[in-house]
């Protein structure tokens, strides 16, 4: 603060108001930075502590500031800051990626066992480790990744063939690169389907032909009719819908990929959490040339890791690599080596024993109370994977519903959200976060809308 020595005594508050103020509105004073409490502020302006109380109020009630019992005083996060203006009120955006439903309960990470690997891949790396790593991933991690995803995916890959990635939506942009590099700019997508994925393909100058899906899963008929010579699907678990790609429509699409030659890019989203049987197998298997397929721990462990993996034919590998190495030079080495461990000592399958009895507990609950005021027809994606998805009647506002359920806490989504032409009507929700106060709240929203809309 300057110094206010030369400033008339009766002038200190409305001085030290203005130069606070203008320190928040040029920057200085950032949003929720923490300011010194009024005694110790007064003892360093040599002022009386009255003065300096009287600024903070003045300011509190200009919005400027924001008190908090027992706390500290902060600088206020409603008003966007501009040098030499008034502030202006406005909304707090919030994280830049919002919560969709279908993640994992953050409380459900094992962190003990996390760190008990992470511990020992750090004792076990070597000061060369700890340099830029192989681009192309930890090879002991591919290595275990090979073996994991041939036993429990039925992927048949040497670990040359992997490349780690973070997270799927880097393997995405791994994937846009390399067939814009075959000459391939459009790349098919399910309709319904993932909005992120599809902006990231359009962001990479790929458009997106939609496909529709239905209960047997993604028309192969429709895609044909595209023209398209790449496909991107979730056959082992559709997301938003939960429908799972039938075997003769599984046939089709294999035909499909060998006419073209085609592509095949396999998001094997959620395939870890099926409850009524076992996983649906992978497609890489019956077409490994031809198909590409990536999942990530986002789903089983927890987004923020930032950890996935691409297994891609052999001829693409190579490109695989240098897109990757443009991008970052390589996944971190640490987090690469602690989910090693991970593997390696089983914890990863205990872990996922354990979810999937808590994900299923919770999905019955959950389908249970549904069905208290819906009909069974509605409901789909209640046999696997971390969302439910409730079809509504067409002349029924679906964001308007979800809106007011993510209004009071809960992880909802319109299921027109995931459409790009003529979206049908309904609603996803979140296996892992969806409470019952945020059921009943849907029960009387739907009866409401549904009396309305006729």
């Amino acid at each position: 603060m300057v110094s206010l020595t030369e400033i008339p005594k009766g002038q200190w508050t409305t001085h030290l108001c203005r130069q606070i103020r203008d320190a928040i509105r040029g920057g200085a004073l950032r949003p929720g930075v923490r300011l010194p409490s009024t005694r110790a502020l007064a003892k360093d302006l040599r002022l009386s502590r009255g003065v300096v109380v009287n600024v903070y109020e003045q300011l509190t009630a200009e919005g400027y500031l924001k008190p908090s019992a027992g706390s500290a005083t902060r600088v206020a996060h409603e008003f966007l800051l501009k040098t030499g203006s008034e502030p202006v009120c406005i909304h707090r955006i919030g994280p830049f990626v919002e919560h969709n439903p279908g993640l994992p309960d953050p409380g459900q990470f094992p962190r003990t066992d996390w760190l008990r690997a992470y511990r020992t891949a750090l004792k076990k790396l070597s000061d060369t480790d700890l340099c830029y790593g192989d681009p192309q991933g930890f090879e002991p991690l591919r290595t275990e990744l090979s073996d994991y995803l041939g036993r429990v995916r039925g992927v048949i890959a040497k670990p040359e063939q992997l490349l780690v990635i973070s997270g799927y939506a880097q393997g995405v942009a791994v994937v846009a690169q390399i067939l814009l590099g075959c000459g391939i700019d459009a790349v098919a997508v399910e309709e319904p389907g993932s909005t992120g994925i599809r902006h990231q393909l359009v962001d990479w100058g790929v458009t997106t032909p939609p496909v529709a899906v239905d209960e047997r899963g993604l028309s192969v008929l429709a895609l044909r009719a595209t023209g398209a010579r790449a496909v991107l699907t979730t056959p082992a678990h559709h997301y938003p819908t939960g429908f799972v790609l039938a075997p003769d429509r599984r046939h089709q699409l294999l035909n499909w990929v060998h006419e073209g030659p085609h592509y095949i890019v396999e998001d094997d989203y959620d395939a870890e959490f099926r409850y009524d049987h076992a996983p649906i197998s992978s497609l890489q298997p019956l077409a490994p040339e031809r198909i590409i397929t990536g999942s990530s721990v986002s789903k089983t462990l927890t987004p923020s890791l930032r950890l996935g993996w691409l297994v891609l034919p052999p001829q693409l590998i190579e490109q695989a690599v240098r897109v990757k190495i443009s991008m970052d030079l390589g996944t971190p080495t640490p987090s690469q080596a602690a989910f090693t461990e991970f593997l390696r000592t089983g914890a990863f399958d205990r872990h996922l024993r354990r979810s999937r009895r808590h994900y299923r507990i919770r999905r019955e609950r959950i389908a249970e109370r549904l069905l208290q005021f819906l009909n069974p027809s509605v409901l789909t994606g209640t046999e696997a994977g971390l969302n439910i998805c409730i079809r509504i009647d067409k002349h029924v506002d679906d964001q308007a519903i979800s809106d007011e359920l993510r209004s009071i806490g809960s992880c909802c989504r319109p299921l027109s959200h995931y459409y790009q032409h003529e979206p049908q009507r309904g609603l996803i929700l979140d296996v892992a976060t969806t409470q019952s106060t945020h059921l009943d709240h849907l029960q009387r929203l739907l009866t409401s809308a549904t009396r309305q809309s006729h």
